[in-house]
């Protein structure tokens, strides 16, 4: 079973944050991620009460296909001048984040100058 988070879980979060071995060291990850208004926070539960507590977003995720004929200066003016008009555009739509996977490091690097960071994530398509 599962159910929408409640103020009464936040000690039990917060407690749990703090003595996790991963979670408890990144003062990033805490108790404000499950508190945002822009998500959804649910406490999955079984017979004997809370199991794990999970946050959803609005994410919008990219597949790119470049065309092999485009120069790179083009491609590069293309994402200057659209990534952050999409991206605000989206932002006030309610989408809190846009994710994309890629081996191009090259391509990695140009776009952290938009914001976007390497994160490690797993994903299921439904």
């Amino acid at each position: 079973m599962y159910r929408l988070m409640t103020d009464n879980d936040l000690e039990m979060l917060k407690e749990e944050i703090a003595n996790d071995p991963v979670h408890g060291k990144d003062p990033a990850f805490n108790e404000g991620i499950f508190l945002d208004p822009d998500g959804r926070s649910i406490v999955f539960e079984d017979s004997e009460g809370p199991v794990m507590f999970v946050n959803l977003r609005k994410e919008i995720r990219l597949t790119i296909q470049f065309r092999e004929s485009v120069s790179k200066e083009r491609l590069r003016e293309c994402f200057k001048r659209y990534i952050p008009e999409f991206a605000a555009a989206h932002k006030q739509a309610g989408i809190t984040a846009l994710t994309y996977t890629t081996a191009n490091k090259a391509l990695a690097w140009f776009l952290r100058s938009f914001g976007f960071r390497k994160e490690e994530m797993q994903r299921m398509v439904l």
